[in-house]
């Protein structure tokens, strides 16, 4: 089976299955064996590594493609995309330990809601973290905490699903096929090794390793949210065309026509500032802080622009929007729910025009 095919075959049980994910809180079983069985949720990990090293101007139409169909599998997807990313920040035996199966998942959180304190050759883990994507679903999972005692020092620690709990937390609106349960740990002892090092590069020298990482998986994250969009107008164009016997009722026409054509520029517009920061990591060297901006913007437009079309499609679509049957009302609580991600907030935009007007960005991770 081809890539596309594969990509197709995976789109389709997301779709055919997207009402269990619903019920059931977390992606359906079969979805789950098929990223499992694809190796899809290591695209963003080197093939030092064991991954796939797909390019990410190439990832994009990846999520962008499974989220025409339901957004929690590509939410899932992109939660691991951080995890292979972040593998250049890792010694040798932790990105052995934790990349040794093709078929595992991660998951991970950037919430330093919990703590950790240094005790000889390991590391005491306490606290809670929310909103952990996929935890159910995955063996490993890489956790940000606070230096006990140090409330402006984070570490990035790595943790087996055995060792910690997980609480049936996720009653959701939006995006309830990610499984975004509640993760604790009490007095958990990690070996030191499982801890990252953001200071240290990969020693394999592959260009994914050379990409800024968090501006990476912000580009993804938009890819997810131009799918959602662009599926909702096409359910909206079919649906207009089904009702309106070959003369479509003008506000659809209009929602779509305007739509559409945003969600293509835009598409275009995401691809080229991330294709801007691959090459320079093609070439061995970082890219730019103002071509990370420029992923920056084009994540928060794509973001403004798809809220918009997944609403503006719901107006149009009217009392026809209301029932389970149709993706419009889904399509609308999952935009709106991934806006609340930090990905989606503005101070990545605000920081990209600091350093178009000559400054210097705020946010540390800016260009990590």
């Amino acid at each position: 089976m081809s890539g596309s095919e594969t990509i197709e075959a995976l789109r389709d049980a997301i779709w055919n299955t997207r009402e269990a994910s619903e019920r059931d809180r977390r992606l359906a079983p079969v979805v789950v064996e098929q990223i499992r069985k694809t190796g899809l949720a290591r695209s963003s990990l080197p093939r030092g590594a064991g991954g796939l090293a797909q390019a990410p101007p190439d990832t994009l139409a990846l999520y962008e493609t499974l989220a025409r169909a339901d957004a929690s599998a590509p939410w899932i997807l992109f939660n691991n995309a951080l995890v292979c990313l972040f593998a250049r920040f890792m010694g040798a035996q932790l990105r052995s330990e934790i990349f040794a199966d093709s078929s595992q998942l991660h998951a991970q959180s950037t919430r330093p809601s919990a703590w950790v304190r240094d005790d000889g050759d390991a590391q005491v883990v306490s606290g809670r973290w929310t909103l952990v994507s996929g935890c159910e679903l995955a063996e490993w999972m890489m956790l940000l905490c606070r230096s006990d005692g140090k409330d402006d020092e984070t570490r990035f620690v790595v943790v087996h699903r055995s060792e910690v709990g997980i609480l049936d937390t996720w009653e959701s609106g939006g995006l309830r096929g990610t499984g975004s349960h509640d993760v604790v740990a009490d007095e958990l002892r990690v070996p030191a090794y499982r801890a990252l090092d953001l200071e240290r590069r990969g020693d394999a020298g592959e260009a994914l390793e050379h990409v800024p990482a968090v501006s990476t998986v912000a580009a993804f994250f938009a890819s997810i949210a131009l799918g959602v969009a662009q599926g909702a107008v096409d359910a909206l164009s079919e649906l207009a065309r089904a009702e309106g016997e070959g003369r479509p009722p003008g506000p659809a026409a209009l929602v779509v026509a305007l739509h559409s054509s945003r969600l293509a520029a835009l598409r275009q517009h995401l691809r080229s500032a991330l294709e801007a920061t691959w090459a320079r990591a093609l070439a061995g060297a970082p890219a730019s802080p103002e071509a990370i901006g420029a992923v920056y913007g084009a994540v928060h437009v794509v973001c403004e622009d798809a809220e918009a079309a997944v609403d503006a499609v719901y107006r149009a679509a009217g009392t026809r929007a209301l029932y389970n049957a149709r993706p419009f009302d889904r399509a609308r609580r999952d935009l709106h729910a991934m806006r609340q991600h930090v990905i989606a907030r503005s101070m990545w935009a605000e920081d990209a025009g600091r350093v178009h007007l000559g400054g210097s960005p705020e946010q540390p991770l800016y260009a990590l």
